[in-house]
């Protein structure tokens, strides 16, 4: 090795010593220089830039602050070591929630500034052809047949599976999509599991995602003209509840529901990964998608 090097090993390894924080922000950098050559490989090269920045200046700033740690007046050298854990601490949790960015688009605005906006818009709504005509089971539309509930939008098989017995390690018969209805009860339910018939195929489903039709209903609430999510279409009074195609205003419209509709089925409400609005899941006439969730009511309250 040469001089140099050693130098900076000596100068690395006794911030270390000095500063025990620098040891994990050290590590912390490593991981942050690999997984900002795979996000680079993946496109997103904005991000790589990013993390790769936050990295260059962290480190850069850890070694300019030693240099104040190791002179010997006693309080330049007690500013340059809280510097020093202060830049330690602070890009520990720049890489913390740029995983949880990555991972969960949270915090947003972390996520918008990584990969942009556009991104995210476009990773909730759903094309055309995805889960907005309404899987039906073919057991009829009575109020005790069930109905697909809470199933959460990260939900990777974006379904409830039927499976042979009772049990979440039997095999699988099949998989009811999220807005699936018209789920026939073949009998009582036995610890938290649900005797279940779709279309041909019978089995087991747990109930923590059933709901009945009946439990399920919801109405409109009312929707003034201003309202983002209502519109008055010509000669159509009162105002009508648009239907989306994801959890987001920014997402298309494919469907509307008259004010006056009794008959919408809701099949989980929950916060939307963009900016947390809470948005419902739900299913009118032929058509599924989201509303938001403070434009409906239950049928009581409309009453």
């Amino acid at each position: 090795m040469t001089n140099q090097e050693n130098s900076l090993l000596a100068i690395i390894g006794a911030a270390r010593r000095r500063v025990p924080a620098v040891d994990y922000a050290l590590g912390a950098a490593g991981i942050a220089a690999a997984g900002a050559l795979v996000i680079g490989i993946l496109g997103h090269g904005r991000a790589a830039a990013i993390i790769l920045g936050g990295m260059l200046a962290a480190m850069f700033l850890l070694l300019l602050f030693d240099q104040l740690a190791r002179t010997k007046t006693p309080a330049i050298m007690t500013a340059g070591i809280s510097l020093m854990w202060a830049i330690s601490i602070f890009f520990i949790l720049f890489l913390i929630f740029t995983t949880t960015a990555v991972a969960f688009k949270w915090p947003i605005i972390w996520f918008d500034m990584l990969f942009g906006e556009g991104l995210r818009k476009v990773s909730v709504c759903l094309e055309a052809t995805e889960q907005l005509t309404v899987f039906s089971c073919g057991g009829g539309q009575d109020d005790d047949t069930y109905v697909i509930a809470n199933v959460p939008l990260s939900d990777v098989e974006g379904g409830l599976n039927i499976r042979a017995s009772p049990s979440v390690v039997a095999p699988k018969l099949g998989l009811i999509p999220s807005n699936g209805i018209d789920i026939r009860s073949l009998g009582s339910c036995e610890l938290s599991w649900c005797p279940v018939q779709c279309n041909q195929i019978k089995g087991w489903a747990h109930a923590e995602y059933l709901r009945t039709r009946r439990a399920a209903l919801r109405a409109v609430a009312p929707l003034p003209a201003t309202q983002p999510e209502s519109t008055v279409p010509r000669n159509i009074e009162p105002p009508v509840l648009r239907i989306r195609n994801g959890p987001d205003h920014s997402c298309g419209v494919v469907a509307t529901i008259p004010q006056s509709a009794r008959n919408i089925i809701a099949h989980s409400c929950q916060p939307s990964p963009i900016g947390g609005m809470s948005w419902c899941e739900v299913t009118f006439n032929n058509t599924s998608g989201w509303v938001p969730e403070n434009t409906l009511i239950s049928i009581t309250q409309s009453k």
